[in-house]
């Protein structure tokens, strides 16, 4: 989420605590689920600037596919926590069909040294799970198949066996 750890972002009567992942009303802190918090977060990140919806859901669900309909629960869990009445854009504007802003003025208080970067992966190890990725969407249903192919083939070979084992000769035919 934040590429900053130990933020203090202020507006108004809140503070958002990057390090505590706490949202403070003065000095009462403020409940919020990990995902509203997430949402949050994004949105004072990113304050004075439109986001849009997929903007939101791909940073507070990155790899996991999600409705719309949970974005807008989070906004309105939002809404609520800031104490922002129905119709009132104090802290969160809507834009219709396009995404969300975070309206109000903030400042941001304290920082400390920046979360470490991701590594990049080698190209070696980039193939190596192309390679993998492979393996497991082609060569195990492959194997699948050849298993029971091969079960098929010898279940059928034993019934014959079996039929023919009787004693009785099989009669001809033209």
């Amino acid at each position: 989420m934040s590429q900053i750890k130990g933020c203090l972002y202020e507006f108004e009567e809140f503070t958002l605590d990057t390090a505590k992942q706490l949202l403070t009303r003065g000095n009462n802190p403020v409940t919020l689920t990990p995902k509203t918090y997430d949402t949050l977060l994004c949105l004072v990140e990113n304050h004075g600037r439109l986001l849009s919806k997929d903007e939101l859901m791909k940073a507070v669900w990155p790899n996991s596919f999600v409705e719309e309909s949970n974005l807008t629960q989070q906004i309105s869990m939002i809404r609520r926590a800031l104490g922002e009445s129905a119709g009132e854009d104090r802290y969160i504007v809507t834009v219709a069909g396009r995404g969300y802003r975070f309206a109000a003025p903030v400042t941001l208080v304290k920082t400390e040294a920046p979360a470490p970067q991701p590594v990049s992966i080698e190209p070696e190890v980039e193939a190596k799970k192309i390679d993998s990725e492979w393996y497991t969407r082609f060569f195990k249903p492959v194997l699948t198949l050849l298993a029971f192919a091969i079960f098929a083939i010898g279940f059928s070979i034993y019934s014959r066996q079996s039929s023919n084992s009787t004693g009785e000769p099989k009669p001809r035919s033209l």
